[in-house]
């Protein structure tokens, strides 16, 4: 697909001028995205933790039709500016702010302050659909630090999607809860001892299973040997260890839902 460099660049200067406002209420009238994925690869931020692939400057998200929009289906792009990158594998949906939409959550990874995660809107500007940064955690504060995600599900059943993700997976190894509040990823929950990717690797060694006793989270122990299970009910993380791995660092790919 080709992009229109001007029309993405308009983007970019719009988005970070409306930026501060999102937070004060979500457009329940622009179309949801449907599917998004990221472009324009750049070796602007020369960290290759994600082994030969590269970030990306610019996302991209296919929207669901729209009674206002000045086209029916359509594409809406955002492009960051220098300082930031999309270091991230994929762009993932869930509807993290309740208003029965979906957005989108990427791992953005600054020049000087290394990663966080943010989560993408699409609001109205007039009849054009644009995407719009809506929350963010904390950056984790030092250049080439990195999270891994995990993804989204409601961990505690009280109606209200919380995101996972590891924080440092090669270094401090700690899995994070987060849930949108406003324009801020509030932190929930926090376990040591748990990581989901080797340096180099091109994917992620973590999911999430819904099981008969709720959403389970399967990722590795800090040595990268063992499985973990790990399920949070609002107060307390339930860590259970599964055994060995059949490879170092790599999940296996079978359930470990228990029966």
């Amino acid at each position: 697909m080709v992009i229109n460099p001007i029309r993405v660049l308009w983007i970019f200067a719009l988005v970070f001028a409306l930026a501060p406002t999102l937070a004060a209420g979500q457009d329940l009238s622009a179309p949801q995205p449907i599917r998004a994925w990221f472009a324009n690869p750049t070796d602007r931020y020369p960290h290759k933790i994600m082994g030969s692939l590269n970030a990306h400057t610019d996302l991209l998200a296919e929207l669901g039709p729209c009674t206002r929009c000045s086209e029916g289906h359509r594409v809406s792009a955002i492009r960051l500016p220098e300082s930031l990158v999309f270091e991230d594998f994929a762009p993932r949906l869930a509807d993290m702010n309740g208003d029965g939409r979906n957005e989108i959550v990427v791992v953005e990874s600054d020049q000087e302050r290394g990663s966080r995660l943010a989560v993408w809107d699409v609001i109205m500007v007039g009849d054009e659909p644009v995407l719009v940064r809506g929350a963010t955690t904390d950056y984790i504060g030092t250049r080439f630090r990195w999270l891994a995600p995990i993804g989204a599900a409601d961990f505690d059943g009280d109606g209200t999607v919380e995101f996972a993700y590891v924080e440092k997976p090669h270094l401090d190894k700690v899995l994070r809860v987060v849930r949108q509040d406003g324009g801020r990823l509030r932190l929930l929950a926090s376990v040591q001892g748990v990581t989901n990717h080797a340096i180099g690797q091109e994917k992620v060694h973590s999911r999430i299973e819904t099981c008969s006793d709720g959403p389970t989270i399967f990722a590795l122990d800090g040595s990268g040997e063992g499985i973990l299970s790990i399920q949070w009910d609002g107060a307390t993380a339930d860590v259970r260890e599964l055994g060995k791995a059949d490879v170092r660092h790599k999940l296996n790919e079978r359930t470990f839902c228990r029966q």
